[in-house]
Parts: C-alpha cells; structure tokens; sequence
C-alpha cells in the first residue's frame, strides 16, 4: 500500500522544495530518535518522490497509480507460507558469530584467574627451592674415606645464626639451617 507522500511529510500540496526538506528532515529526526525504521523508510519515499519535480508533477496529476510500483520483498514461492513443507517454516540454528573484542564471560576470566594463581604459586615455589636446595636435617653420607666435611649456611634472611662447620663419619644437620655440601677427601 503506497501512501501520500503530502500525508507522510504533512505538507501542504503548494509547499516550496525548501518547505519540503525542512519538513523532511524535521520528521527523518524524530523517525530516527523512535528507531522507527518503517517510519523512516516512508519519509524517504516520499521526500524521493516530492524533491524531483517531475516525479512530483507526475503524482500531482494523476496519484498515486502515477508512481512506479516498487515491490518491498521477493515474490512468494509456489509453497505457502505456513505450509510445513515450505523452506521459511524449517528452523535451522546458526552458528555463533565470534566478536573479538566482547566481553569475556565470567567461567573464562574465573579460568584465567585460576591459571594465573597456579603460574604465581609454581613461581614462588620454584624460587623457595633454588635459595632451599636441601631440607632442614639432612643426613650427609660419609665419602669413600669415611669423612665428610660440611659447612651449614644459615637460611636466607635468618638473624642470629652463623655459620656452623661440622666434619665426622656421618653429619646431622639439624639447626634450621640450609646445609650445602662440599665433601672433601682427605
């Protein structure tokens, strides 16, 4: 159904080319404010068909008949509509299309929290290892002379320890230091 394009801009028949715009863009803003896409799509119509002046003569004296038919959609097809066979009334799921830069989800930033603890927790643990590279009371076997010689460094930030030498057949160290090793044959 083809509408009045004097209707849909509210102007009057005599309205001058600059009365026809104002009026125009005047509803084109409200249309667009009321996201009236319809709306929208009648005002251009009919400001397309009032801005030419041949179009505009051509509708003046004879109507609407006088306007082209411009058809919205696609012819229908030999299926009705409703028919269940019809291809429109099959269902088919798409596919999720891939922002990349939405938001993440809160499983994927609960993961990446979780990931990066771990990283963090394996980090520290590696450095407490590399200052630690024995425990606490560690018994040092005796060499093939049957003497060991051993020095026990105090732990690292530790205050009030020094360091202690101990040498015998075989060595308990168990001062809370970290012992290091250096076996000397003798």
């Amino acid at each position: 159904m083809t509408i009045n394009p004097y209707d849909v801009l509210g102007v009057p028949r005599e309205a001058s080319e600059a009365e026809i715009r104002h009026a125009y863009e005047e509803k084109l803003r409200t249309a667009q404010r009321h996201f009236a896409f319809k709306v929208a799509q009648q005002i251009d119509a009919a400001y397309s068909t009032l801005r030419d002046p041949r179009r505009r003569a051509l509708f003046d004296r004879h109507g609407l008949a006088a306007l082209p038919h411009r058809p919205s959609a696609r012819p229908r097809s030999a299926f009705h509509e409703h028919s269940p066979a019809s291809p429109s009334s099959i269902r088919r799921p798409q596919a999720p299309t891939r922002r990349p830069f939405a938001p993440v989800s809160r499983r994927a930033t609960w993961l990446t929290a979780v990931a990066l603890l771990i990283v963090a927790i394996g980090a520290a643990t590696a450095r407490d290892l590399q200052h630690r590279r024995h425990p606490t009371g560690v018994v040092a076997p005796a060499s093939q002379s049957g003497r060991v010689d051993v020095i026990c460094e105090p732990a690292p930030g530790a205050a009030g320890y020094s360091y202690t030498a101990l040498s015998g057949q075989e060595v308990t160290c168990t001062n809370g230091a970290t012992p290091t090793f250096d076996p000397v044959e003798r």
